[in-house]
């Protein structure tokens, strides 16, 4: 399912609520950069870098759709971005082309929205938490009316109160209480008892005081960055029966995912981690994992791809 779980990882630095990372606007290291490493760059996302595109294919930009699995042999029913192979992709294990390390680092591991509301629509962060449930919660509503899920499952809107803490340095925690709205798929296999099937969009803790990055415009914002509690987007179908894969390829995530950033502020973007949610595969008709990074902002798929 695709818990759209913006549950939020509270790790926190001594101050108020309000402190976090302003300062110069995070600019592009060099001219080749991605559109998608500079947003998960600015989140203070770890781990992360920019594949380099074949040199007689042009490094892609941003599109409405996920590329054709055709062109590199259906890849463990995966689509590699344009011009990467299906034979250089097995060598390396696509993923790691995408990472520093041999795994993606603990804050890029997990799909996130990326958030950097203009500083003067709201006068507090707790403010400017509100205004974004509400405005989150509002479009996922309009998108799951638009997203059909497969035949024989439905959704049911839960409602429960939620309490945070960020730290404040020392043993001192702040706490923030929260109303979470759970959209809970029924059905199927998502009935047994071991199984979470959902789409959760939670934000118990508020942004911080940053600055948006050049790519969006410098201007002062609020945000979450991995230093002071990260949103997050959990997989949408979970099981924990022995014997089974936790994460499963079951609903429409991308889909999903994609109508949500297109309906979201261009101050917003979703970090999807591979792994974590699935999409339509284009030549077995059936769902996959998405096995590498992608950013969606507006609508479109942005590739952590060096331009050339």
């Amino acid at each position: 399912m695709s818990v759209l779980a913006l549950s939020a990882a509270a790790a926190g630095l001594a101050g108020c609520v309000t402190r976090g990372n302003e300062g110069p606007a995070l600019r592009a290291r060099d001219a080749r950069e991605s559109e998608a490493l500079q947003l998960v760059r600015a989140a203070d996302l770890l781990g992360l870098r920019d594949a380099d595109a074949p040199k007689d294919t042009a490094a892609p930009g941003g599109g409405s759709t996920l590329p054709s699995a055709a062109v590199f042999g259906g890849l463990n029913y995966l689509s590699p971005p344009p011009g990467f192979t299906s034979a250089a992709a097995g060598a390396l294990g696509f993923a790691t082309l995408f990472f520093a390390g041999p795994t993606p680092e603990d804050a890029s591991r997990y799909t996130r929205l990326l958030v950097w509301m203009p500083r003067e629509e709201a006068g507090t962060a707790e403010e400017a938490r509100r205004k974004l449930d509400e405005l989150v919660q509002r479009e996922l509503t309009a998108v799951l009316a638009e997203v059909a899920l497969p035949s024989g499952y439905r959704l049911e809107k839960d409602q429960r109160p939620f309490t945070a803490h960020r730290p404040d340095g020392g043993l001192i925690t702040t706490r923030y209480t929260t109303t979470q709205t759970i959209w809970r798929i029924r059905g199927g296999e998502c009935d047994e008892p071991k199984v979470t099937c959902q789409y959760q969009v939670s934000m118990p803790l508020p942004p911080v005081e940053g600055t948006a990055p050049t790519l969006l415009g410098g201007y002062p914002a609020w945000t979450y960055v991995r230093t002071e509690g990260l949103t997050g987007i959990s997989p949408s179908f979970i099981d924990r029966r022995p014997f089974q894969e936790t994460r499963r390829a079951a609903f429409p995530d991308m889909e999903v995912l994609r109508k949500l950033s297109a309906r979201l502020p261009a101050w917003t973007a979703i970090y999807v981690a591979p792994g974590t949610m699935a999409y339509l595969h284009d030549e077995s008709g059936n769902p996959a994992l998405l096995g590498y990074p992608v950013v969606l902002r507006g609508g479109t798929v942005s590739y952590f791809v060096r331009h050339q």
